[in-house]
């Protein structure tokens, strides 16, 4: 996924990635963005900087990776602090010590 992609996408309240897409560049889903759904492949690999960042506030977030992508910067923000992330089975302790604990608090098992 792009850099700037979806940026200012006022309209974009869900997104189901398929399994094939390995990296989000920057600010792909940021500024005005108002997700609250998000759904990421097991091949993902890398979230970018600001990836996203912005108004939106999700509310559920399921990551298929195995190992958790790598965060750069300010890859989440303030959008996820709320949020639930699910996660593969036996995976929640290694999100939590990973970059992801640092902006989701709520970590389960899909």
């Amino acid at each position: 996924i792009g850099e700037y992609m979806f940026y200012d996408c006022t309209g974009l309240i869900s997104i189901i990635l398929p399994n094939g897409v390995t990296s989000i560049g920057p600010a792909a889903f940021s500024y005005r963005c108002c997700l609250e759904y998000v759904v990421l492949p097991s091949s993902l690999i890398s979230i970018a900087s600001r990836a996203f960042s912005g108004w939106g506030s999700i509310k559920e977030c399921y990551c298929h990776a195995i190992i958790p992508p790598s965060l750069d910067s300010h890859a989440w923000d303030s959008t996820a602090k709320d949020a639930k992330l699910y996660v593969p089975k036996g995976c929640v302790e290694a999100y939590e010590a990973s970059d992801w604990g640092h902006y989701f608090t709520n970590i389960e098992e899909m």
